[in-house]
This record gives C-alpha cells, structure tokens and sequence, in this order.
C-alpha cells in the first residue's frame, strides 16, 4: 500500500517523505474536550488505489488470473453518477445503489476488456504469418510475441529481457521494422520502438468499436 501510494503521488504537489506514511494517530477536528453531537461512518473512496485493491482481491480470490480489467475507465465516464453514488453510502448508508453500480462498471468493463484480448490474439496470430511468409524466425519472432504484453520498447529493454547480443537485437528491431510491425521514433542515443497496431487496441476509449479481425497496419501498408 505505501509503495503504491508513493508512485502515485510522485512528481505531484503531494509528493513529500510522509506521504505514504501509515497514519498512526486519528484525525481530530476541534479541540479534545469537544463533545461529539454527530458521528458518520465515512468509507474510504475507491480512488485509484483503491480501484486498484479491488482488482488485486478479485485475483485473490480466483476470479481473475491476470490483472486484465481496468475499472477506472468507466467511472471516468461516469464521474457525476460515480460521486452522487458515493456520497449516497456515506449520507443515506445506500449500499444497494453503490453495489449495483460497481457491478455494472465490472459487467460492461469485462465485455470490454474481452474484446481487446480477442483482437490481441488476432494480431498475434497475424504477426506470426507475416513473420513466416519472409521466413523470420528466432529472436524476430520472440520480439513480436513479446510485443503484445509490451507494445513500446528500445534495444536496450530487449538485450535484457532475451540477454541477446546488441547486434542480435537490432538484426531483429531492423527486420521487425522492415515489414512493419514495428515503427522506430529517436529517443536519446538510440530509437523508441512502438508496434502501432497493439499501441491502437490498448490506447482506444472505453466501448469503442474495434473490430476483431480487421487488417493489420502493416498489411495495409500504413
């Protein structure tokens, strides 16, 4: 929990050495001879840690394998509806409306997230035949497969992850380049390399319509 808290807050104006400090004492507002005439229950919001959290307990549980569902897109969407419906729990304890709607952002959030793993497969399917009709194979084919769980990555990333020569690595971003799969953008003393159409599927809105089988850029020539 405080890992993730100091990653979020890093580079932010909350970024400071306390932070993401477990609070020790409680929160006091007044002076403590001050009676207490109202006392509500005020759950945590889900921000995104917390959004986070229940996605981990999902995979605790069994019910995912992979961290694969995002939440947050559809809250984001939903932002007026999202806060009345917290702030429901905390003035009226209306747990009901809360749950439903957390189950409705997990149903159409699945839906979605099951599409972009079809289309991922797809692509995946369509790199390997591209790779075998110009007879590619060994650390090109790697690369490729790698790509789908990592659409962005330089030289440097690939020499690490395959502990490949410099030279292996670039001999496959050249030919991964060449029939592209991938695009290279200069980044610093080398390239940043990006597979657009993986880039496409991850990058598109919330509920957009992405056609599973549709051609690949590549194919197309674009």
């Amino acid at each position: 929990m405080r890992e993730l808290q100091k990653l979020l807050v890093k580079g932010t104006k909350s970024d400071n050495p306390q932070a993401w400090d477990i609070r020790s004492t409680q929160v006091f507002i007044g002076p403590p001879t001050r009676r207490i005439e109202d006392a509500r229950f005020a759950p945590m919001p889900p921000g995104r840690i917390g959004r986070l959290l229940v996605l981990l307990q999902m995979m605790s549980r069994g019910l995912l394998s992979q961290p694969l569902l995002s939440v947050s897109p559809w809250f984001e969407r939903r932002r007026p509806e999202y806060q009345d419906s917290l702030l429901g729990v905390s003035t009226k304890g209306d747990w009901d409306n809360w749950i439903l709607f957390f189950c409705q952002d997990i149903e159409e959030s699945c839906e979605d997230a099951l599409l972009r793993v079809k289309r991922l497969v797809n692509v995946r399917q369509r790199y390997r035949s591209l790779l075998d009709e110009h007879r590619y194979s060994g650390l090109s084919v790697q690369t490729a497969m790698y790509l789908i769980g990592q659409p962005t990555v330089t030289a440097s990333m690939l020499k690490r992850r395959f502990g490949k020569s410099p030279s292996a690595v670039q001999h496959a971003l050249s030919r991964l380049v060449s029939v592209g799969i991938l695009r290279a953008y200069p980044a610093g003393r080398g390239n940043l390399y990006i597979a657009p159409d993986i880039h496409k599927v991850l990058a598109a809105p919330l509920g957009a319509a992405i056609d599973v089988s549709a051609p690949l850029m590549c194919e197309r020539g674009e």
